[in-house]
């Protein structure tokens, strides 16, 4: 069965579908044109550890050939009160500074190299840093280490994986007995250890940079038993009834690509999707893991709940990389792949 005849998904703008040729970025061409202004924030979503995500190198070409006044927004603060690992909201100070970044007068000037610096220049943020300047405490009902096994899985004592789990306030390893407080100002406070992270983004970044190790290894295979979904367009505000199951059976991520191989209805559904074509497996707030591919939304859920996912999504945007050298080196300027095994 062909996938795509179970999803019939088309995003839709003011009423035409993206066939009719009108989506998104025509909307935006339509607002420029009316002398309209581009206003820039690191992410839509906060990012996985506190600090920035690359710029998508479209995005300075679209913003040369614009020639509109670019404002940016950037924040202090915010993860550490609404961070991605907990739905636990913390009390704590937020701020947020806008600035013209760009005129129209520069954007003429500048080629497109320069305006990427500048803009990641202005657009970089990384609270826990911001942090210990500040000293800032933010307080919950939860601690702020509950919930950050996570995005941490790897242990940086002894390098065993998915050996982590919260104690209270106390990050601990089952293996080696690790143990690393997360006090009211996010600060990594070592109990037990021999060598531990400044922070927990550097901690999550040092994660990635041991991935990267992984995937070129021809036999790297991550996999796990799910179901894959879509979304029913009618019914987005009621979950988990607004997702339409597409497939049931096991998902594998290999350096090639992802392959779903499953059943509906007694039906064998596979699906295949090459690694240039996936950017991220985003791992939900809801404990999922979620991606486009080819202009279609999916979902992945695991029959296990519980199942540590975060190594799904540094795998998946690290093999990516592999065939896509722009992004790579968008992901370089941020992501500092030049400590190597280091933190």
């Amino acid at each position: 069965m062909n996938y795509r005849d179970l999803i019939g998904i088309r995003f839709k703008v003011h009423g035409r579908s993206k066939e009719e040729g009108f989506d998104c970025y025509g909307l935006a061409i339509e607002v420029l044109k009316r002398n309209g202004t581009i206003g820039i924030f690191p992410e839509g979503i906060q990012s996985t550890s506190g600090s920035t995500h690359p710029i998508n190198p479209a995005t300075v070409q679209f913003i040369k050939r614009s020639k509109a006044n670019v404002v940016i927004a950037t924040s202090k603060g915010a993860y550490l009160a609404t961070n991605r690992y907990s739905k636990d909201r913390k009390k704590g100070y937020i701020g947020i500074d806008f600035s013209l970044a760009l005129t129209s007068e520069m954007l003429d000037k500048l080629n497109e190299d320069e305006i990427y610096s500048l803009l990641l220049e202005k657009i970089k943020y990384n609270d826990f840093e911001y942090n210990k300047i500040a000293r800032n405490k933010y307080i919950g009902k939860r601690s702020n280490a509950y919930g950050v096994d996570k995005i941490l899985y790897k242990c940086p004592d002894c390098k065993n994986e998915h050996t982590l789990y919260i104690e209270d306030d106390t990050i601990v390893c089952k293996h080696c007995g690790l143990k690393v407080k997360v006090n009211e100002y996010y600060d990594l406070i070592g109990i037990k250890y021999n060598k531990i992270p400044k922070d927990i983004d550097e901690w999550y970044k040092w994660q990635r940079r041991c991935v990267i190790k992984e995937i070129t290894e021809e036999n790297f295979e991550l996999s796990l038993n799910a179901t894959i979904c879509t979304l029913k367009l009618d019914k987005l505000r009621k979950e988990p009834k607004n997702r339409k199951i597409l497939s049931i059976g096991k998902v594998t991520l290999t350096n090639k690509g992802l392959v779903f191989k499953g059943y509906l209805d007694e039906q064998k559904v596979d699906f295949e999707f090459n690694a240039k074509s996936i950017y991220s497996l985003n791992v939900s707030t809801k404990g999922y893991l979620e991606f486009y591919a080819n202009n279609d939304y999916f979902m992945i859920i695991p029959d296990n709940p519980n199942q540590s996912l975060i190594k799904w999504t540094l795998a998946s945007e690290e093999i990516h990389n592999l065939y896509d050298e722009k992004w790579k080196s968008a992901c370089a300027d941020v992501y500092e792949y030049n400590k190597g095994d280091i933190y």
